[in-house]
């Protein structure tokens, strides 16, 4: 199981520094060549982004909030986990990071209130 967190840390925080690292798109994405997930400063720059923007909901362990597959009275789910117990390694990494810098809404034809930032907005990244 700590191998799996740390794979799932290691993926999450790169999904991250790819969104931070500059101007890539999900053009980028569908060639497979998004993410330095072998560079060591790209994977710690991601684990430190991590850490500093989504582990306060989605855990310091990728654990997510308890009873995130509940709706809150606001009709809001609660931030999943993206450990082996979530839904996040169902998604191919390009929808991932469409979902981080444009928001799940972007992918679906119906409103999915949450409380997740946009950090495409946030990071002014391009693409």
């Amino acid at each position: 199981m700590k191998q799996t967190v740390r794979l799932a840390l290691t993926l999450s925080g790169v999904l991250l520094a790819g969104l931070f690292a500059g101007p890539l798109s999900l053009a980028h994405a569908q060639t497979g060549a998004l993410f330095a997930y072998q560079d060591k400063s790209v994977v710690a720059l991601g684990k430190t982004l991590y850490r500093q923007n989504c582990a306060a909901c989605h855990g310091v362990n990728l654990e997510g909030q308890e009873g995130w597959q509940d709706k809150l009275k606001d009709g809001k789910r609660l931030a999943p986990p993206h450990d082996a117990t979530g839904h996040t390694w169902h998604h191919p990494d390009p929808q991932l990071f469409a979902i981080t810098k444009y928001g799940i809404e972007s992918l679906l034809t119906w409103p999915y209130p949450n409380d997740m930032p946009l950090f495409g907005k946030i990071w002014m990244i391009p693409g």
